[in-house]
């Protein structure tokens, strides 16, 4: 590096070589996500059932249980962490954003499902 001559090929040196370190200790990893996915399912959750698939698929009927239990355990682990923490945060909340978020846990409408009566129906009565 001290043998180049200008400071542009210096830096393009340091460059080259800081980018080959990442590239070795830091590799790029893609992730996919499915907007179907739970909100507590994992990267080492999606691998764990790729590879119980792939024993199945292969008949590998002893690895393929081992992996299933395996799965089973930790989906349960998973959603209790993730259910958990969003309890946690709501003890110290309002009781108002306490009851949205209930709802919105349980997958219950927001908004009241009552209906009201209109005004000229009650004079019917």
């Amino acid at each position: 590096m001290y043998q180049l001559q200008s400071v542009g090929d210096m830096l393009l040196y340091f460059y080259s070589i800081i980018h080959s370190l990442l590239d070795t200790y830091l590799p790029y990893v893609s992730v996919v996500n499915y907007s179907t996915d739970k909100p507590w399912i994992t990267q080492k959750f999606h691998q764990l059932i790729r590879s119980r698939q792939h024993a199945f698929h292969t008949a590998d009927m002893d690895h393929y249980r081992k992996l299933r239990n395996e799965a089973q355990c930790l989906a349960k682990q998973l959603q209790s962490e993730y259910y958990g923490k969003k309890i946690d945060h709501l003890a110290t909340s309002d009781p108002q954003s306490w009851w949205r978020k209930t709802r919105e846990l349980l997958n219950e409408p927001v908004a009241s499902s009552y209906q009201h009566r209109p005004l000229d129906y009650v004079g019917q009565l």
